[in-house]
């Protein structure tokens, strides 16, 4: 019963979009002082990732390495198409609308009428809660091009990142996953201080199902952080940058009409789906939109490839 329920409301958060987050009104807390051992460092992250607040691993980062992730959210908002950002959340949030006001309509369709009448009641009742995640998203600073051009990451994560694992804890209690665990996985790391010599040095940690280990940490601008990821950061930030630079107004030009005219046939599909009155209906419009979207996509794709 719970793997049917649990399975019903994944397909219902993938069908939503990607989860994520929204923006509260309550001020950063104030940065922690780096923590003076690795394990210590280990112990502090894991329990403030256990109690919601996501802004401690963004504080156990180094100032360059926080630097660099500002700095990319930053471009990648100042290289983004607008209109093309603004239509994308315009239907993500008409997709939940569409989901929140057609929840009876899609629970008595056939599918769900094959499934216990418990089941279903119970998908009934939490349904607000699976949205809940995806409606956070949609109306976060994520949703608006200009904010993400200055978008404070740590604040971000401190306000809107705490709401984001609360809604996502509140799922794990209707659909009891092991994959949605995160808080409680966190509160089951442990790591002890093998050795240590300078800015280098051995933790023996274990979590998240994993047999007890034993990592090299290393201290980068009086923060300690695994040395794969000092070794690694520089390499992958110059990827990302890379991958930045390919974007361009041009390219987006190009691109941009038939992209505008898939996302329009998106939003012409849940505008026909808000208009339905059963699940018949709903099916039907679904079904319909669904082949319309995908020849949008076999067009847009045979567009670039053409460019």
């Amino acid at each position: 019963m719970k793997r049917s329920i649990r399975n019903h409301l994944t397909a219902l958060a993938l069908t939503t979009g990607i989860a994520g987050l929204i923006v509260a009104c309550s001020p950063a807390p104030a940065v922690a002082a780096p923590a003076e051992s690795p394990d210590q460092a280990v112990l502090d992250v894991a329990r403030g990732l256990s109690e919601g607040r996501l802004h401690v691993a963004w504080d156990a980062l180094p100032a360059s390495y926080q630097n660099d992730v500002t700095d990319l959210v930053h471009a990648y908002a100042s290289k983004m198409d607008p209109e093309l950002w603004d239509m994308s959340f315009t239907i993500f949030r008409k997709a939940i609308d569409v989901l929140e006001s057609k929840r009876d309509v899609i629970l008595a369709m056939p599918k769900f009428q094959n499934e216990p009448k418990s089941t279903v009641n119970e998908l009934r009742a939490n349904w607000g809660t699976v949205l809940a995640p995806f409606k956070t998203l949609a109306n976060s600073e994520l949703s608006n091009i200009e904010s993400m051009k200055s978008l404070d990451v740590r604040n971000f994560l401190a306000t809107t990142g705490s709401r984001f694992f609360a809604e996502i804890e509140a799922m794990t209690e209707v659909s009891p996953s092991d994959d949605f665990r995160f808080q409680a996985e966190f509160a089951n790391v442990t790591a002890e201080l093998v050795s240590r010599n300078g800015d280098s040095a051995q933790v023996r940690m274990s979590g998240f199902g994993e047999p007890m280990r034993t990592e090299t940490f290393v201290r980068v601008e009086g923060k300690w952080i695994p040395e794969e990821m000092a070794r690694e950061w520089p390499a992958q930030m110059a990827e990302a940058r890379a991958k930045l630079g390919g974007m361009s107004s041009d390219q987006f030009a190009q691109s941009k009409p038939q992209m505008m005219a898939m996302l329009s046939g998106i939003d012409g599909t849940l505008d026909a789906l808000s208009a339905t009155e059963n699940p018949e209906q709903f099916e039907q419009a679904l079904q319909m939109g669904m082949f319309q979207v995908f020849g949008g996509i076999m067009a847009m794709s045979q567009a670039l490839e053409a460019e």
